[in-house]
């Protein structure tokens, strides 16, 4: 179900597997084994390809059980998945501008990135440790 599942909705969304990949940081060869069922993603991938998707995991997987238990409760996990997710709809300009350069950029500019994000976040972490830790959220 879920092989089906990821090349429908992949192809709904109007993306090739190549294209999937680059979204995922992963090679195409290694999208198209989800597909084909040679592999599986883990939990936060497959939430990463709902939200490129802009589907449910559940979509996906085609069995909402999959992801709650016998009392109906969302187990851990599933929890900090969707937190995730709702803090990817709720995203704001310019962290989508931030996102979308970050994709469009080569491996070394996304460590370039990465590597400066890391470093102002150190330097404002010095400079006023609670003021930042308050603004994570």
């Amino acid at each position: 179900m879920l092989t089906e599942n990821l090349k429908k909705y992949r192809k709904k969304a109007g993306f090739s597997q190549r294209e999937m990949a680059e979204k995922l940081f992963m090679s195409q060869q290694g999208y198209a084994k989800y597909e084909t069922g040679r592999s599986s993603p883990n939990p936060e991938t497959l939430a990463q390809i709902a939200i490129i998707l802009n589907c449910k995991m559940e979509n996906l997987t085609g069995n909402e059980s999959d992801f709650l238990n016998e009392n109906k409760t969302a187990p851990k996990t599933t929890n900090i998945l969707q937190k995730k997710h709702t803090q990817y709809e709720t995203i704001t300009e310019q962290e989508k501008t931030l996102l979308e350069t970050f994709r469009s950029t080569t491996e070394l500019g996304r460590q370039r990135i990465i590597q400066s994000a890391l470093n102002i976040y150190d330097d404002l972490e010095k400079k006023d440790p609670e003021k930042n830790t308050q603004n994570l959220g």
